[in-house]
């Protein structure tokens, strides 16, 4: 929700999203993504928080009154991406740069 600098990125995912940043952070980076899960944490909390203060990808499933206010589905989990880590999954440079 911004067009400045955010300090993270958060979206709603499906489990074949999912899948997908994991594969393409273990191909960038050469290892797993190290993850836990908490189903009390509320979004707020469990993604934007963690991301941010700590530094690395978070997940969450979402907690139950998340999951009903924020109308996040069923077959929906969330991801939170801190800046630092915005490279492996954005290109830096323009793709027609790359055609020249």
């Amino acid at each position: 929700n911004t067009t400045d600098d955010p300090d993270l990125m958060m979206s709603y995912l499906s489990p074949e999203d999912a899948m997908n940043i994991i594969k393409t952070y273990h191909n960038k980076r050469g290892r797993n993504l190290d993850v836990s899960l908490c189903s009390m944490m509320s979004i707020c909390g469990g993604i934007a928080v963690r991301a941010f203060k700590e530094n690395r990808i978070s997940f969450s499933f979402g907690c139950d009154d998340s999951r009903k206010y924020a109308d996040i589905g069923r077959d929906r989990l969330v991801i939170g991406i801190p800046k630092s880590m915005f490279e492996i999954f954005v290109p830096t440079e323009p793709v027609y740069a790359k055609a020249r």
